[in-house]
């Protein structure tokens, strides 16, 4: 798409565009815990970032709590200076064997974290940074980071792996090539978005370490929460959670903001992350939501419990105190009190074991901050909070 002609927004698309901000506002570092990015916040030097980034992405699926736990203990392993203990490691077998005996992050062992380990070894020592590693494979005609990212993929699999798993090529067959999808054929990449967002964006929650990249090239993560929501906020349709998928919720977004569309991303995936946006449409908390509004589904449930509670019910779980609305800060997380129930008593209730909010700390996160204001840039001597 072009990023010069202006966007005319339809009525409905304005009204989204002021959630997404609204959505872009309200989650900030105070809620990192629910993301692998806590873990970049312990570290101050760059190329401990650009480590840690890339170890912590590439394990950045399953359940939170799981992540957490794995790349935690492969932290420890490390020590306070990750990324010139990976340059000291002279046999990442032996590494494997010994100071990550019995890891296991669901299909991948310790020899596949040791062949991870062993490629950012390789990456830093060829290109003398993982930076320049990564921009070193843009080129100025490249629509987006898919093509960055393929060439990345290719330098990688064209290494001599004997050093670590006794043989010249990764098999087609190794776990570890899932550290390392191509877009060029179909994959998401969400892990690999993942890394570039928190190494190129800059705000309260990125680091902003790679410039020479544009964040307008950036493309969303797209994981089963991004997927969901944006199939609800109709960003897109696509059923399949793939590459062109995570192009079209790119492109939709660029429609709001078109230098840094993806600076939605993690305030999208926190609302899924959280259990206030979930698959079963009857278990969402659709009240807590700050997108409600511009969402058609969170629309038809407001007019379900209209008939049900009345209109001056569905004019709290709305958040539609016209007075309040106009200032720019409706109180969207009234709701739930004025149906009995309050967001936390709704989490603990319906979220009991399952992938959303796992105790009280976590389900008061799942509740918009206000008044709303613009999160400041990330000073440069202040990483996020751990």
């Amino acid at each position: 798409m072009s990023y010069n002609r202006p966007v005319v927004l339809s009525v409905q698309d304005r009204l989204l565009a002021d959630r997404l901000e609204r959505l872009y506002l309200a989650y900030g570092p105070e809620t990192v815990a629910s993301d692998p990015i806590m873990f970049l916040g312990r570290y101050a030097e760059p190329e401990d970032l650009e480590t840690v980034g890339w170890i912590t992405s590439a394990f950045s699926y399953g359940r939170v709590e799981t992540i957490q736990s794995n790349v935690e203990r492969i932290l420890l392993a490390l020590g306070p200076r990750p990324a010139s203990a990976i340059d000291r490691i002279g046999d990442f077998a032996a590494f494997a064997r010994d100071a990550l005996a019995g890891f296991r992050h669901r299909f991948h062992s310790a020899s596949d974290a040791a062949i991870l380990l062993f490629v950012i070894a390789r990456a830093r020592g060829e290109s003398g940074s993982l930076r320049e590693f990564f921009e070193s494979k843009l080129r100025p005609e490249d629509r987006d980071a898919g093509a960055l990212l393929s060439r990345v993929v290719a330098k990688i699999l064209r290494l001599d792996f004997r050093p670590v798993t006794g043989r010249r090529e990764l098999p087609q067959s190794a776990p570890a090539r899932f550290f390392f999808p191509d877009p060029a054929v179909g994959s998401a990449c969400k892990r690999w978005n993942l890394y570039l967002r928190w190494m190129v964006r800059r705000d309260r929650l990125d680091f902003g370490l790679w410039p020479s990249i544009e964040t307008r090239r950036l493309v969303i993560p797209t994981d089963t929460h991004i997927h969901l929501v944006a199939r609800r906020l109709r960003l897109t349709r696509r059923k399949a959670a793939d590459w062109r998928t995570a192009r079209e919720i790119t492109d939709r977004l660029a429609r709001f903001d078109p230098e840094d569309p993806v600076r939605y991303d993690y305030a999208l995936c926190r609302i899924g992350i959280l259990g206030v946006c979930q698959s079963d449409l009857g278990r969402s908390r659709c009240g807590e939501c700050v997108a409600a509004q511009a969402c058609p589904a969170g629309r038809r449930r407001a007019l379900a419990r209209e008939e049900r509670f009345g209109s001056e019910g569905t004019q709290i779980l709305r958040g539609a105190c016209p007075e309040r609305e106009e200032s720019g800060q409706a109180d969207e997380s009234r709701s739930f009190a004025a149906l009995r129930m309050t967001g936390l008593e709704r989490t603990a209730r319906d979220d009991k074991g399952g992938r959303g909010a796992q105790d009280g700390r976590t389900a008061k996160m799942a509740l918009p901050i206000h008044p709303i204001t613009r999160l400041p840039d990330r000073p440069t001597d202040h990483p996020v909070p751990r």
